[in-house]
């Protein structure tokens, strides 16, 4: 089967995520960047043979909302890639970058950034229905 990455770059959303005081008073801009790998074979020039970019974008800006106050940023990519699957059950392997520009670190000039990455194909993503 063919497949193809969809890529979605540098989406910016404001949360209040982190673990100090100033993280969650102050909030911050986090940078957000998706690659979705899916199959592609028989498209036939129709949305619902792929995956709409609106709703994945959709998706991420409610769960981002509902993970704003996360502490850890390991936590937040595992909860997004986890559920990305629950809902968009086309997707086959899923790379997520999030960028902190803001770092609460005495002294400390630069970025952090957590990269993760979860396939979805057979025996790799947890079976819910048992």
């Amino acid at each position: 089967m063919e497949t193809a990455w969809i890529h979605m770059e540098n989406l910016i959303f404001s949360t209040q995520l982190g673990v100090s005081i100033e993280e969650k008073k102050i909030g911050q801009n986090i940078h957000l960047s998706l690659s979705i790998q899916i199959p592609y074979e028989n498209t036939f020039d129709q949305l619902s043979n792929t995956l709409d970019y609106g709703e994945i974008y959709s998706f991420l800006s409610k769960k981002i909302s509902q993970l704003n106050e996360a502490h850890l940023l390991e936590y937040f990519v595992e909860q997004i890639l986890m559920d990305l699957k629950i809902n968009f059950q086309k997707i086959q392997r899923a790379k997520i970058k999030v960028t902190k520009e803001f770092v609460p670190i005495k002294n400390f000039q630069g970025k952090i950034r957590i990269e993760a990455e979860k396939s979805f194909l057979s025996n790799n993503f947890l079976n819910l229905d048992k």
